[in-house]
């Protein structure tokens, strides 16, 4: 099955983003989560040029094909050229295992997205350069563009060791992964990155299958309580496919799967629930019931949907149809399409 495959940009601005962003939503049309750089980046080639606001026309490409990933693709400590080396190599591979996906659904050689590396943000239709949001990757299906966030990238899983460390934990975390206490204190940042990434291309996947747009027509519904449970669906299936994802190339052999990386995942999830004065062992949080959830959920919600998607993934089950069925079923929400 072909594809089309337009560059990946990387927009480098000497204005840095202070902190670490969780997926942010501000309208219907731009979805989550972090931060990087000014300049025009193909994937061919690392050659960075001058441009504050690159062109969305897309490219004719050939087929993406998955290749064996090494773990070098994303390396422990972050670079601004490592982080585009590793989500360029994670594009190739999850789009690639996404467009197997969305043909079963009858969605045939979509629209792939441009990806957009900042770390000011740059001129778009979805969201202002102010506020959080402008320090989240998100996703934007007015121009069909993913941006990432590259100050965030440079963080993803380091607040959620200096959590875990503070109250204990990281100790048993590191047996877990198999490492040392120290390691983990380092936080493996861009595999982090990797995580909120596929949760940005879930978005895709949605907008592309027509879920998006399903979403967004009850997300704009006047009424609180159903437009909340909309984005509660809208944003657990986008963790659950983040899961689904990672596991699923994992289990193709496509991309990297260790304990390190499974802990970087899971730290990411965490830290994107914002309840890391709660950590305990084994990326245990306080329960949070499905009537609670509100948007993104905490810790404990956002764990959950992504290792539901990663049990699915692991299985072999169809992404898509699973997550959407699956959080939707889990928050007593209305079914989107292809559930």
């Amino acid at each position: 099955m072909g594809s089309r495959r337009v560059p990946l940009v990387v927009v480098l601005v000497a204005t840095a983003l202070a902190g670490c962003s969780s997926s942010t939503s501000t309208t219907p049309a731009a979805t989550s989560a972090p931060n990087s750089s000014l300049g025009t980046l193909s994937t061919a080639s690392p050659t960075v040029t001058s441009s504050a606001t690159p062109s969305v026309s897309p490219t004719t490409a050939p087929s993406v094909v998955p290749v064996a990933v090494k773990a070098a693709s994303c390396p422990h400590h972050y670079t601004a050229a490592a982080l585009v080396t590793c989500i360029k190599t994670a594009e190739a591979v999850y789009l690639a295992t996404w467009l197997k996906d969305l043909a079963v659904i009858g969605v045939r050689n979509p629209r792939p997205p441009r990806i957009l590396i900042f770390s000011a943000i740059p001129e778009n239709p979805c969201i202002s350069s102010e506020g959080d949001a402008a320090e989240a990757s998100f996703w934007c299906g007015k121009n069909n563009t993913l941006y990432v966030a590259s100050n965030a990238a440079q963080t993803w899983t380091v607040y959620y060791a200096k959590a875990a460390a503070a109250r204990h934990v990281l100790a048993s975390d590191a047996k877990t992964a198999g490492t040392s206490v120290a390691d983990l204190r380092g936080g493996y940042p861009l595999v982090g990155a990797t995580t909120e990434f596929a949760h940005e291309l879930g978005h895709w996947a949605q907008q592309v299958s027509g879920q998006m747009a399903w979403y967004d027509k009850r997300v704009a519904n006047p009424d609180f309580a159903l437009s909340t449970q909309a984005e509660s669906t809208r944003e657990g299936s986008a963790d659950c496919l983040s899961g689904w994802l990672q596991a699923r190339t994992a289990a193709a052999s496509t991309w990297v799967d260790t304990p390190i990386g499974r802990w970087a995942h899971h730290a990411t999830m965490a830290e994107l629930g914002y309840d890391l004065e709660s950590v305990k062992p084994n990326f245990t949080y306080p329960k949070e019931r499905p009537a609670d959830v509100n948007g993104y959920g905490t810790s404990y919600t956002r764990l959950k949907f992504y290792d539901m998607g990663y049990a699915a993934g692991r299985a072999g089950r169809p992404g898509l149809t699973t997550c959407s069925h699956a959080v939707a079923t889990y928050l007593s929400a209305p079914l989107p399409p292809h559930s």
